[in-house]
């Protein structure tokens, strides 16, 4: 009977620890991400015409580049953040969510003890949003394709990218 229940001990604890009810931050980052996405189709859907116009993003609109830990996420991230404020409003759904998830991503370096990161520059990125500004129509549906795909990366590699 106690060899028994010397067993059972270690899946009981396991199972006790799991089922605290919070949920795994990998988790919360995940339902973020499919939360954002939604807003970002929603938004995608708010311009039919400007879909069939092309407009060549610069390469200092992230999204192009592969996701090379949590610091290069939160870089572009904060750059995404950047570019929803300067078309959409800092108070705009979109402007919120990724900042929560950003928030989500800068917790788990802290968790994995990361070195303090030096802040990025947005100059050449504040520079492309101010020579574009006029052109929002064929600018924000670029955008918002490139956020989306950068989302589903995200979302792919969000389990592998565990490195600072």
């Amino acid at each position: 009977m106690l060899s028994s229940f010397t067993l059972l001990l270690p899946s009981l604890l396991a199972v006790l620890l799991t089922c605290h009810g919070k949920p795994l931050p990998v988790e919360n980052m995940k339902y973020q991400i499919h939360q954002t996405s939604k807003i970002i189709k929603s938004l995608i859907e708010e311009y039919p015409i400007s879909q069939r116009l092309s407009f060549e993003l610069s390469d200092v609109v992230p999204g192009t580049k592969p996701i090379q830990g949590l610091g290069s996420a939160i870089d572009s991230l904060m750059a995404f953040r950047r570019i929803v404020d300067s078309l959409w409003g800092p108070k705009s759904q979109l402007s919120v969510d990724l900042s929560t998830l950003r928030g989500h991503l800068e917790r788990e370096m802290t968790s994995l003890q990361c070195p303090a990161r030096t802040p990025s520059s947005f100059q050449d990125l504040d520079l492309f949003l101010k020579d574009n500004r006029t052109y929002s129509l064929t600018l924000c549906p670029a955008v918002l394709q490139r956020l989306k795909n950068y989302m589903n990366n995200l979302l792919l590699s969000l389990d592998t990218v565990k490195t600072c």
